[in-house]
């Protein structure tokens, strides 16, 4: 199967071993990637909350071939306008320039994380089929199957409207989920979409940081999707594979 990761946060330091400033292991952001390619994730698109995300996801898109970055400011970061020594203005403008920037090209594939790309769910049904009604497409992640109302939510979103995603490092599918009796991998499955993990304290090259999600389990994603809809799992990742493309 091939996927296409619409929100992984990738600039977060934790891929290259600190956690709260402080280094607690080598920098492992090309074996993430590694595993990424391996589970079949044929592009990522970088996530950026501020202006200083902004313009590393970019770095990391120009840098990646598989790589591609949005460009915005989160809801919970809107205080940055105001902090600006620019004022808001300046700050917006500094959004500007780089969607537009000559760098961007190719490059920056959406306007967000802002309210315009709904992801990352976790309405009610009323909720969900507001949403579909204008005309948007909706984003799943782990923290969209956490209960067993998400799972009913999940399950009735149209087909032609669904897209998946990790939300790296974030959002992971842990056994109290309503979701996790619903991941029945097979041993191959289990190798690529829930590679082993390790303690961050007790780091080994090629191992996931246990705790820290990646994109490579957006397959884990898929299958409980497919399982609750009832719906082959291959057939349902082609789908939303062109969703995304389509989008």
């Amino acid at each position: 199967m091939k996927f296409i990761e619409i929100g992984a946060n990738l600039t977060d330091p934790i891929f290259r071993g600190f956690y709260r400033g402080r280094r607690v292991h080598e920098d492992d952001f090309s074996h993430m990637l590694q595993r990424t390619v391996k589970a079949g994730v044929e592009k990522i698109i970088v996530t950026a909350g501020n202006v200083k995300e902004c313009n590393e996801a970019l770095e990391l898109a120009k840098n990646h071939d598989n790589l591609y970055s949005t460009v915005g400011c989160h809801p919970t970061r809107c205080n940055e306008f105001e902090e600006d020594p620019g004022g808001p203005d300046k700050y917006y403008q500094k959004l500007v320039d780089i969607v537009t920037s000559e760098s961007a090209k190719d490059k920056v594939v959406a306007i967000g994380e802002c309210g315009l790309v709904v992801h990352s769910i976790t309405c009610n049904l009323e909720e969900m089929e507001r949403i579909v009604s204008l005309g948007l497409y909706i984003g799943i992640n782990g923290c969209s199957l956490k209960t067993k109302e998400n799972l009913e939510v999940a399950k009735r979103v149209p087909e032609d409207r669904l897209m998946i995603e990790t939300d790296a490092p974030w959002c992971d599918i842990r056994p109290t989920h309503a979701s996790h009796s619903y991941l029945n991998l097979s041993k191959e499955m289990m190798d690529l979409y829930r590679p082993p993990t390790c303690k961050k304290e007790k780091f080994q090259t090629g191992f996931m940081v246990k705790g820290r999600n990646e994109p490579c389990c957006i397959g884990q994603v898929l299958y409980i999707l497919a399982s609750i809809r009832g719906t082959d799992p291959i057939t349902l990742a082609d789908k939303i594979y062109e969703n995304t493309k389509e989008n």
